[in-house]
C-alpha cells in the first residue's frame, strides 16, 4: 500500500470513528436530557473505546500532516477526492461532536444546580425539624409553683 493509500485508509477510518462518536454524543444528550444515568455511563464507556481508536488513527495520520498535499501521488483524482471529502466530512463532524458536547455539559450543570438546590432545601427542613427536637424543654426550671410559706 502506498504512502496516499495509507492516508486514505487511515482518512476514512477516522471519518468512521467520529461519525459513531456523533451518534453516541446525539445518544448522550437524550439520556442526559432524561436523567437516565445507568445508561448514560454505557454510552460514555463506548464513547472511550472509540477515542481510543481514533487516538490509534491519529498517530497514524501524524507522518502527513507535515507533507505537501500537492506533493503526493494518488492512484486517480477520484482518489484524492474522495480523501479530501473524508477530511472535510471530519471537519465537521468534530464541529458537530464539540457542540454536543457542550450542550450535554451544560444540560448536566443545570441538573446538578438543580439537585444541590433540592439538597439544600432537604437539608434546611431537617436543620429546622432537628432544632425542635434535639432543644428539650424543661418545664420545672422555669416556674416555680412550690408554695413557701
Amino acid at each position: 500500500m502506498n504512502n496516499s493509500n495509507q492516508l486514505a485508509a487511515a482518512m476514512a477510518r477516522k471519518a468512521q470513528l467520529l461519525e459513531l462518536l456523533r451518534r453516541l454524543g446525539e445518544a448522550q444528550l437524550s439520556l442526559v436530557n432524561e436523567g437516565d444515568m445507568s445508561r448514560l455511563m454505557q454510552v460514555l464507556g463506548s464513547k472511550d473505546s472509540l477515542l481510543t481508536q481514533l487516538q490509534h488513527v491519529e498517530i497514524q495520520l501524524d507522518p502527513f500532516r507535515n507533507e505537501e498535499p500537492d506533493e503526493r501521488r494518488w492512484e486517480s483524482a477520484a482518489a484524492r477526492e474522495a480523501c479530501q471529502r473524508d477530511a472535510q466530512r471530519c471537519a465537521v463532524l468534530l464541529a458537530e461532536i464539540v457542540a454536543l458536547e457542550k450542550k450535554s455539559e451544560a444540560e448536566m450543570t443545570v441538573r446538578r444546580d438543580a439537585t444541590a438546590r433540592q439538597l439544600q432545601g432537604m437539608y434546611g427542613s431537617q436543620e429546622a425539624q432537628g432544632a425542635y427536637v434535639s432543644a428539650p424543654v424543661s418545664l420545672a426550671s422555669s416556674l416555680d409553683l412550690s408554695m413557701e410559706g
